[in-house]
């Protein structure tokens, strides 16, 4: 698995430092709003001004950018004012898939990384029909999307949780480093609740490269997690 040959793009990209396959980036290009945009293969990233040290490193997004979807765009956006009633991290569309992840304080480059290949899996579900037609025919319960616990009873929620926790390792395998499991949509909830109200949830949360990570504890449905893992990287090695 994830072993794949996977050939250079022609052009004129260029290889990242320590890259185990030719994944291919080309140059940034002025994007909308002040921002920049990056090809990583099938991965279109645009960094919108003040939100440059949330992303992750160039060799962590063309490994991204070599299974997700062609014509996968990714947003980072800097959020302000703080998330005190916002419910959510990241905002993404079904079809074609961009994803805006909004970040600030209550995140750091850990929680990013694990929040992207949280979206990347609904980005995956969304390339196979039969999957995401059985995924969200689930009702949702009520109070969702709000609701932490509504949310998160989702079994497409659940999956999506799992395939972070699995590529995070599988990116460290690689030795691209950086990202932590767990750091799910609980997690995110204390450090906006540490952020907006100090006094009341302890400590300030730490800055953008540090923060606690303690993974979650719920079970999630690894074995529907496995099988969709295992469908990237037999899309890796048709390549």
């Amino acid at each position: 698995m994830f072993r794949a040959v996977i050939p250079p793009v022609s052009g004129i990209g260029f290889q990242p430092k320590g890259a185990s396959a030719p994944f291919a980036i080309f140059p940034p290009k002025p994007a909308r709003d002040g921002g920049t945009s990056v090809q990583y293969e099938n991965l279109r990233v645009v960094t919108l001004p003040n939100a440059e040290d949330w992303v992750p490193e160039p060799s962590w997004l063309a490994w991204i950018g070599s299974f997700v979807p062609p014509g996968t765009c990714v947003t980072f956006k800097r959020r302000t004012p703080p998330p005190v009633d916002r419910p959510y991290r990241a905002v993404a569309t079904r079809s074609p898939c961009e994803i805006t992840v909004l970040v600030d304080e209550t995140e750091n480059r850990d929680s990013v990384k694990w929040i992207l290949l949280h979206e990347m899996a609904h980005a995956l579900v969304t390339a196979n029909p039969t999957l995401a037609e059985t995924l969200r025919a689930e009702k949702r319960l009520p109070g969702y999307p709000v609701d932490d616990d509504a949310h998160e009873a989702l079994t497409e929620e659940k999956l999506a949780n799992a395939f972070a926790d699995r590529m995070i390792a599988e990116a460290h395998r690689r030795g691209l480093l950086g990202g932590k499991p767990g750091l799910d949509r609980y997690w995110w909830r204390e450090r906006t609740r540490r952020y907006v109200a100090p006094k009341v949830y302890g400590a300030d949360v730490a800055g953008v490269a540090g923060g606690d990570s303690t993974p979650s504890t719920s079970l999630l449905p690894l074995v529907v997690g496995a099988l969709l893992v295992a469908g990237v990287g037999y899309a890796l090695t048709r390549r």
